[in-house]
């Protein structure tokens, strides 16, 4: 905001401001429209690239490739709310700059006699008229790309800043009746018409706001929290993204560095104290508008309030999102504040401060000073960046000169030279030390540092350096999980190399610290959780009887968060213990379901059996109580199933059915009785189920398929491939599996021609893994297809492409013996 406190330059400078303030407020004003035009210009290129991206369906970002909102407007941003800030400023400026172009008398509706007394337009006035309205023109492109980038964020505070606008234009020339606020409102209804044509947009908004451990307001509770535990001084400005994972919702694999409320966010990392004293900053500042914007000129007040309305846009989105954390943004908001200020200020009019006095020769030496300064930090800074770059594969650039990367040796070579350089910088500290990383698990994944003495030297230096890195990562970020969890890999992989498996007690001692600090500074990432958990498991016999109680907490977490994935983790407790396993179980009962199946998966079958039984007489005495839960029901059938009691578990999938409180997950539920049921050969009770399964969730394919088989069973084909067809027709796109079993039914009702109408629109259709696994399958179809229909020719191709496929196969060699020509 140093643009509301002019500097004072001297004696001469004193004499020269005060004796000419008009010319210096002329000139002021000028510099004001040039900053606004740059602004304005900035957001008609981002604006017109935006729709570039969309239009032409280019999903990157100069040469690079874009990997979320692919088809969404970003311009040169990443983020499409981002964008989407830069209009909410760019769009009120843009409309205050075009206005200001334009003279007050074009502007204003006048009578017939105030027309006949005005004086004749003075030359300049009709090119600045001309270049009001081509900014008003450019306003439309930038209005048609906040509509792309599908930020309902940025739509709805648009709308709001523009109206608070209109309501402070309309107040300041007390003009504001009942009759123009009408007019405003329905101008904004029919803006947020234009912005909400997209279908992507309405889906975007018409979404249900579910509480999920990734959406905002499961976000912003946790916030919240973090506020109560540090009320008075917060926890510092910046140190978010570090604290956060102790509270983060549960359930989510990674941490959010910012609270997408800037609100929110500055509660928390300041302190109520902090708050208060930017609460403070702005009520000083609406202070200023009550009291200056009636008296300031026409043109001013017309830009000032643009930059309120841009101010206030971007104030609303902050509910929401993040945009003053993001520097372009930002820098924006803070000089439009600034200018403001300094527009409205007339009680000194050089700013709210005063003056300050300073020579000139202070100020060239204090910028030359500066200037050189900061070049050497950014050669510097570009030299380390670019040493850092060059290690990695060229994969994201879309770069045709790109040379092949440089050989293993060299690139090891490299990485310790950019952790040497860039001890301080922790972006590239930590490029640096994941590809020494990755160097160290590829080598490790294929024995390749066993080949030569030299190789394990080379590998041993890569594990060093991802040791270094992460070092240097845990000083500068301590309460970073992901660098605690990495430096534990990578001394581990260190160790590996040097002293084989059987580890140092006192490395293993140090690995198990490392993991114990990554795990309690984020317990609840199941990834991060589930690797610490792994390297704990394959090196449990080398723990002490300590460290093995730390790793059983942190095993117990990673089968908590992740029972499915847990199979793994409890299939490497096997090898090293049979009762392992039990000692690690958390009380969730469907961690015991994968312990059976890892169980099966190590061959001791009847482990397997034993705790499957176990599961399923603990769930059916539950599900027999008055509090009978939808989980157990479902968890029941799972078990069944998996013990091979389809009658079981489809009566358990029906009692799920009943308890389920919503028709989605009754349908869902329905449906597995229903194939179970196909399962025990009782079609009637199939069918009953898959029926009802159909009139609460809709038109299923799996439903229509199941259903289908029971007309296939009692020899009904043609009602069998209608049913089917139906399930082709409501399928995504890729579903091959639907089509080829349509083709399956023509066959059994003796209608080749429609199957091979089915197999062939499957070859043709882009591939697919079912198409590419059941290509063999489909060609012999065919070939006896057309061998049925007496065309023999057909056939013949055909035998000659299942031959390509299969040359084994003897039906295609012994027809083709016998009519190959």
């Amino acid at each position: 905001m140093l643009i509301a406190y002019p500097w004072r330059l001297g004696q001469r400078g004193e004499q020269r401001v005060a004796g000419s303030d008009s010319s210096s407020r002329d000139v002021f004003f000028s510099r004001v429209r040039a900053w606004l035009a740059v602004v304005a210009a900035i957001g008609i290129v981002e604006a017109l690239y935006g729709i570039y991206q969309v239009v032409a369906r280019h999903p990157q970002i100069f040469w690079l490739r874009k990997t979320v909102y692919v088809d969404s407007a970003t311009g040169t941003f990443v983020n499409r709310g981002h964008l989407a800030g830069y209009f909410e400023l760019a769009i009120p400026i843009t409309i205050a700059l075009a206005l200001s172009f334009i003279p007050a008398r074009r502007r204003r509706r006048r009578s017939a006699q105030s027309r006949r007394e005005a004086a004749p337009p003075r030359s300049g006035q009709g090119s600045a008229s001309a270049i009001g309205l081509l900014l008003l023109g450019a306003t439309a492109i930038m209005l048609m790309a906040m509509g792309m980038t599908q930020s309902r964020g940025g739509v709805l505070s648009s709308l709001g800043g523009l109206a608070v606008g209109s309501l402070a234009l309309g107040a300041w020339r007390r003009q504001l009746t009942l009759r123009r606020v009408a007019i405003g409102a329905v101008a904004l209804a029919a803006l947020a018409l234009l912005w909400l044509q997209s279908p992507q947009m309405m889906a975007r908004f018409g979404g249900e706001m579910q509480l999920t451990p990734y959406s905002r307001p499961s976000l912003w509770r946790e916030t919240l929290v973090m506020a109560r535990d540090f009320p008075v001084f917060g926890i510092g400005l910046g140190n978010f993204e570090w604290l956060f994972p102790r509270y983060q919702p549960e359930g989510t694999r990674t941490y959010f560095d910012r609270a997408h409320n800037d609100y929110f966010q500055l509660l928390v990392e300041s302190g109520v104290l902090g708050t208060i004293c930017f609460a403070w900053l702005f009520v000083r500042f609406i202070g200023l508008l009550r009291r200056r914007v009636r008296d300031a000129q026409d043109v001013q007040v017309l830009i000032a309030l643009g930059l309120i309305t841009a101010m206030t846009a971007l104030l609303f989105h902050s509910f929401t999102d993040f945009n003053l954390h993001i520097p372009s943004n930002g820098l924006l908001f803070t000089v439009a504040f600034g200018i403001t200020v300094r527009l409205l200020d007339r009680g000194s009019e050089l700013g709210l401060q005063g003056v300050v006095p300073l020579r000139r020769r202070a100020v060239a030496i204090a910028a030359i000073v500066a200037a050189g300064v900061a070049m050497v930090i950014v050669v510097r800074n570009y030299w380390v960046e670019s040493l850092v770059r060059s290690i990695f594969p060229n994969t994201t650039l879309v770069n045709p000169l790109a040379g092949p990367p440089d050989p293993r040796p060299v690139q090891v070579h490299k990485v310790g030279t950019a952790l040497r350089m860039a001890s301080g910088q922790v972006e590239l500290v930590e490029a640096a030390a994941t590809f020494a990383l990755q160097i160290g698990h590829d080598a490790m994944r294929d024995r390749a540092y066993l080949s030569s003495e030299a190789r394990r030297q080379q590998i041993a230096d890569a594990w060093a350096a991802a040791v270094q890195g992460f070092t240097r990562m845990v000083e500068l970020r301590p309460s970073n999980a992901p660098a605690h969890l990495h430096l534990g890999e990578a001394l581990s992989g260190l160790a590996e190399v040097r002293y084989g498996f059987y580890l140092p007690v006192e490395v293993v001692h140090a690995v198990v610290d490392i993991f114990d600090r990554a795990v309690w500074l984020q317990p609840r990432d199941r990834g991060w959780t589930r690797v610490a958990a792994e390297w704990a498991l394959t090196h449990w016999g080398l723990l002490s009887a300590v460290d093995q109680a730390r790793a059983a907490k942190w095993t117990q977490q990673a089968l908590t968060l992740d029972p499915e994935r847990g199979r793994e983790l409890l299939r490497t407790a096997i090898i090293w213990d049979p009762d392992l396993p039990q000692r690690l179980l958390p009380p969730d009962p469907e961690v015991r379901l994968y312990l059976a199946l890892a169980y099966k998966d190590a061959g001791r079958l009847d482990d397997s059996a034993r705790v499957a039984q176990a599961l399923d007489d603990e769930l059916g005495r539950a599900l027999k109580s008055n509090d009978a839960r939808l989980g157990d029901a479902r968890l029941l059938g799972r078990v069944r199933e998996f013990r091979g009691d389809p009658r079981g578990a489809a009566e358990a999938y029906g009692r799920a059915g009943i308890l389920a409180e919503d028709d989605l997950m009754r349908a869902e539920m329905l449906k597995h009785a229903g194939y179970n049921w196909l399962g025990a050969n009782e079609p009637e009770k199939a069918q009953q189920a898959l029926s009802a399964a159909r009139r609460y969730g809709g038109r299923d394919p799996d439903v229509l398929t199941g259903l289908s088989a029971i007309y296939e069973r009692r020899g009904d084909f043609a009602a069998a491939a209608r049913l089917v067809r139906d399930a082709v027709a409501v399928a995504p796109p890729g579903a091959s599996e639907y089509r080829y079993r349509l083709a399956r039914l023509y066959e059994g009702g003796r209608e080749y021609g429609k199957a091979n109408e089915q197999y062939r629109r499957l070859l043709s259709d882009p591939p697919t893994p079912f198409v590419h696994d059941h290509r063999s399958e489909i060609l012999l179809a065919l070939a006896r297809n057309y061998r049925q229909l007496e065309m023999g020719s057909e056939a013949r191709e055909f035998y000659n492409l299942v031959l390509q496929a299969d040359p084994g196969n003897s039906e295609a060699k012994e027809f083709l013996a016998y009519f190959g020509s």
